[in-house]
Parts: C-alpha cells; structure tokens; sequence
C-alpha cells in the first residue's frame, strides 16, 4: 500500500506538487503538508480507465468516480492521513494535483478542485478530490492535449488566513517584458516594475519562484500575506502559459458604445475576468443572464467585449443579522451545490441549472460573503481577538465602503 509523502518530495505527483515541491528545496515559504501520490489512489480506488471506447469513456468515469466518493480507505491509511492532517492545524486545504495541471501543456485551471476543510474531515475532501479528476471537463482538456486520464494525487496543505494575491511575472503574451503583474482583489491588475516601489517583497518572492521552476517566461504565483506571521507565503506557482501571438481587437469605437452611455448607467468594461474578447458561446451566456434578471446588475456585450452596470431597480439584498450570517451562509452554499449536482437532461435543461446557479452565487451568497466580511472585526472583537490589518499597501488609501458593507453594519 502506497502511503503519504512530504510534500518536499512530491516531485513525481503532479505539475501542482511538482511545482510546490521545488519551491521547497528553494528554500522558499510554502505552508507545511503532504501530498497522496497517483499510486494511492490506484491502490485504494483503482486504476484510471485506459483503452476505453470515447463513447464508453463517459461512463466508465461516472462509474469510477462514484467507486471514489464512497470508498473507504484502508485503516492504517485512514489513521496516518488524519493525523498528518490534523497535525498542520485546525484547517487544511485539500487540493488536486493531475498530470495535466501546472504544466508546459497548460495550466489546467479549474479542471481540478480545491476544499478548504476542518481537519477532521480530510477523507471526504479528498474522496471529492479524487471524483472530481473523473469528470468529462478532465477527460476533454486531456484529449486535447493528447494526454491520458491518468490517476491523480491530492496535497493536503495547512490553511494560511490572509490577503491573497496573484504575481504574474511577465505579463501574459509578453514572455520578453520585465514588468510584472499583480492581481489582489476587483479591479484590473496592477502593472508594477520588478525593482518598484509598493511590492517589493511580493514580487522578490515571485522571482524566486521563477528561479526555482526554471522558467525564464515567467510563471503567475498564487501568494497569501499570513494574518498570523504578517509575512508572504506561496501557495501555488506554475508556469505562465502565454497564448499564441493574435491580432488585437481594438474596443469598441464610441458610436458602438452610444447606446450604453445613453441609458444613464454607469457601465463598466469587465477587464478584470474577462480582459480578452469573448466568444459567440460566452457573449450567448452574459446575454441569457441579463435576460433572465438573476442578478442585481445587468451585463451587455458590446464588439465581444463584456460591459456591466448596477441592475436598475434591483432589490437591495436582504443581510440578516450577524448572529445568523454563518447559518445563512452555509445554507445558500447548500442550496448553489444542490443546483449544481442535479444532471440536465438535454441543453435547455442544463441552461436553466446554470440560470438558478447564477442567481444563487450572484444575488445571494455574494451579498451574505460581503456582510460576513463587515461584521467579521465586531465578531472578532467580542470574542478578545483582533481583527487582522490590512497589509501596507491596501492601508495606502481609503475607499468608501460597498453599500451592502454598510448595510450590513447598520443591521448587526
């Protein structure tokens, strides 16, 4: 039976170990954890299907994947992965990591899950984990790639509470530039210079990751600023997969944007998700959303480039009461995952699982996260703790606070 290995010597369990691995041998801060090789899962719920039909291919997944939500692991397994776990701390992250993740071949985001669990719970974590690598999105960015639907690994890391943050090293599409990118929060990403003012140590740490995965086209690194060692510690870097050189599609001239700057509203480019154009399948989606009313601002795609303003005459979120904030929370998550799991039965149907989705994530669990967020330094304070500081350079300036924040204030 194959067993946990540090994650110092994951180096053969994924481009996501992989790359955390040698940001460990760097010498560089990486939370403390251990990673559950590809031959774990293999001993414990079986080999990946090879030699499958594609149109048995669907199937023969469902049923693996089904197979690894209700294992049960071997109990010497069981004990050392829970006291592992619950030796990193009261939270953990429990995270895929695929042959196809983090690699030259693509970075594969979103292909794979991630779950931040108390502790104890570290086996449904990452028996979720495990289903989630045998999913038809897996099986098509692999065949893309010409990849097999190999077995996965799974890190099992200490949860580190802070301000995240995303150092791209080279701008994406621009190998050869030497200014970086941060993404921290709304907003477009910052363009800073590698020798500049503001974040330095972000971005020393950056570089060093670079060095450390010899990637001399730069890689985007995934940081947290620790509220507990007020520190920055790396919990991802990968490399930067650059797109293809293409021709650039100029925004919208004025007299396109005409209509919008006439309805009075104040409309907003969305560079920050979707920077680039979208496609004839994503301009469809934005536009079934605005139709269908399901959240509190209105979209509008204008030369494929994506527009949002303030829903008019949306209703303003209700925010219960502090007291009931987690309750509420954890109920709407319920809710947004049951929405999720039920199988569409032909496209309509899946359009329609998409819509009540979206309503739930943008209408209600974004306005309760908001309110949690402004009632978390009152909580903190009746219960003898501190709220944690923002790091230096969001301390630099103040911004008037969203209208839910003080909405939420007003009712705790």
């Amino acid at each position: 039976m194959h067993r946990a290995v540090d994650l110092a010597l994951a180096t053969a369990c994924g481009g996501k170990a992989d790359g955390l691995a040698r940001l460990v041998a760097a010498g560089l801060p990486v939370p403390p954890g251990f990673v559950l090789p590809p031959a774990t899962f293999v001993d414990v719920v079986g080999p990946a299907p090879t030699g499958v039909a594609l149109a048995d291919l669907g199937a023969a997944l469902a049923a693996l994947a089904a197979h690894a939500r209700a294992v049960r692991p071997p109990p010497a397994l069981a004990d050392e992965v829970c006291a592992r776990a619950a030796a990193l701390g009261p939270r953990v992250i429990v995270r895929s990591s695929m042959s196809l993740e983090d690699a030259a071949a693509g970075a594969g985001p979103g292909v794979g899950v991630s779950r931040v669990v108390p502790a104890a719970a570290v086996w449904d974590a990452i028996r979720e984990v495990w289903a989630a690598a045998l999913t038809p999105l897996v099986a098509v960015y692999a065949r893309a790639r010409d990849l097999p639907v190999a077995a996965p690994a799974v890190i099992v890391q200490a949860f580190v509470p802070g301000y995240r943050a995303t150092v791209y090293t080279r701008p994406p599409g621009q190998p050869a530039d030497d200014t970086c990118w941060i993404a921290c929060g709304p907003g477009a990403p910052a363009q800073v210079a590698r020798t500049g003012p503001g974040w330095r140590d972000a971005v020393a740490l950056a570089l060093a990751a670079e060095g450390a995965l010899a990637r001399a086209t730069g890689v985007d690194v995934e940081l947290v600023w620790s509220f507990a060692s007020r520190t920055w510690q790396v919990v991802q870097a990968r490399p930067l997969i650059h797109p293809p050189p293409t021709t650039r599609r100029p925004a919208p001239p004025p007299v396109m944007l005409a209509a919008l700057r006439a309805s009075g509203q104040p409309w907003r480019r969305d560079v920050t998700h979707n920077p680039t154009p979208l496609s004839v399948a994503q301009a469809g989606l934005c536009a079934r959303v605005d139709g269908a009313a399901v959240a509190p601002f209105a979209l509008a795609v204008v030369g494929h480039h994506l527009y949002w303003a303030p829903r008019p005459g949306a209703p303003v979120p209700e925010v219960p009461p502090s007291s009931t904030l987690a309750a509420r929370l954890a109920e709407r998550e319920r809710a947004a995952a049951a929405i999720l799991a039920r199988p569409p039965r032909d496209l309509a149907d899946a359009l329609a699982i998409y819509l009540a989705a979206y309503q739930v994530l943008a209408s209600e669990l974004g306005p309760l996260i908001a309110a949690a967020r402004a009632v978390l330094p009152d909580a903190l304070a009746a219960r003898g703790r501190s709220a944690p500081r923002p790091p230096p350079w969001r301390r630099r300036g103040r911004r008037r606070s969203p209208r839910w924040w003080r909405r939420a204030r007003a009712a705790s």
